[in-house]
């Protein structure tokens, strides 16, 4: 199966280009100019340019852009075929992926040039990459190995033949678990300021927020046995949600003003920390019980994130 990276990159979308993006919107904060009303007066090009959010104002705000997750997991075959190898291998949640949120921040709680508000915040993340790899192992069960193997290991791994004078002499398990962020979602409240610099105003937001997470877990372990031919057997799929708290920090500066409408470029960053739904534990299909393989795996409680994009403000003079 192809993973969202990869039919991104089919499309055109390369890694660089990703982070092309995430550099150019960097320098954007710092450098890009403001380009104001024909009918309003320009900003005198060693000052901070007036803040014209207006304080009385409810600020509605439509925020898209991209970010990179990073998050470890811990997964391993807890009984059944291939458990407790000493060669398997683990690899993290981490992918580059989109975000969108929508936001409310209410008029200026107090007269005051950092403009303080409260503001409160929802929106969902799409991760590009479909799946990780959370768990892969390659193990021989033979006599003729260095040290041996016991052939009670053997023979629960490889089984026992029901015909004496044809013995199962050895075997190779590969155990193979993947993982996949269906989606993520938050939701959080927080603070906001207003501070001069670049020669413009720049929008501080910090704020504690509830991060989700929807995972589906498969696990597949095939067994091949020397003369006889190869077994898969394949678990159904199990699904887990997770519920993280957190803190996130975002810095935004205007680059663009069109009457009602103000156009920012924002920069973001997310630590969480996973409160509840941690491991999953789910087993292959086998009418033998001999056969079957448990696998376990656990999200690492610390999610980082790392971001940007453009947001959208409107603010008209309400009227009630």
């Amino acid at each position: 199966m192809q993973s969202r990276m990869k039919r991104w990159l089919r499309g055109g979308l390369s890694r660089p280009t990703l982070l092309g993006a995430l550099a150019l919107i960097a320098v954007a904060l710092v450098c890009a100019p403001v380009w104001a009303d024909e009918e309003e007066e320009e900003a005198s090009p060693t000052v901070a340019e007036p803040n014209l959010d207006g304080p009385d104002l409810w600020i509605p705000s439509l925020s898209i852009g991209f970010l990179m997750h990073v998050q470890d997991q811990d997964a391993r075959v807890i009984s059944g075929l291939g458990a407790n190898s000493a060669n398997s291998t683990t690899d993290g949640l981490a992918s580059p992926g989109f975000r969108f949120d929508v936001s409310l921040a209410t008029p200026a709680l107090f007269e005051s040039e950092l403009e303080p508000r409260i503001f409160a915040q929802v929106g969902a993340q799409v991760i590009l990459e479909e799946e990780f790899t959370a768990y892969r192992s390659i193990d021989s069960y033979s006599p003729g190995l260095s040290p041996p193997v016991p052939s009670a290991v053997i023979g629960a791994n490889c089984g026992i033949s029901e015909n004496p004078f044809d013995p199962i002499t050895g075997c190779t398990i590969r155990n193979r678990v993947e993982t996949q962020i269906n989606s993520q979602w938050y939701v959080g409240t927080g603070f906001q300021i207003v501070i001069p610099a670049w020669q413009r105003q720049v929008r501080l937001r910090t704020a504690v927020d509830y991060l989700g997470q929807s995972f589906s877990m498969t696990g597949t372990t095939s067994r091949d046995i020397q003369g006889r031919g190869e077994t898969v057997y394949s678990s159904p799929v199990s699904s887990s949600t997770t519920h993280a708290v957190g803190a996130s920090l975002q810095g935004d500066a205007l680059v663009y003003r069109w009457r009602d409408l103000r156009v920012s470029l924002f920069l973001e960053t997310r630590f969480a920390w996973i409160v509840s739904g941690g491991q999953q534990v789910f087993s292959t299909v086998d009418s033998d019980p001999a056969n079957l393989t448990t696998y376990s795996i656990e999200p690492d409680p610390f999610i980082a994130q790392g971001g940007g994009g453009i947001r959208f403000s409107w603010l008209p003079n309400w009227t009630w």
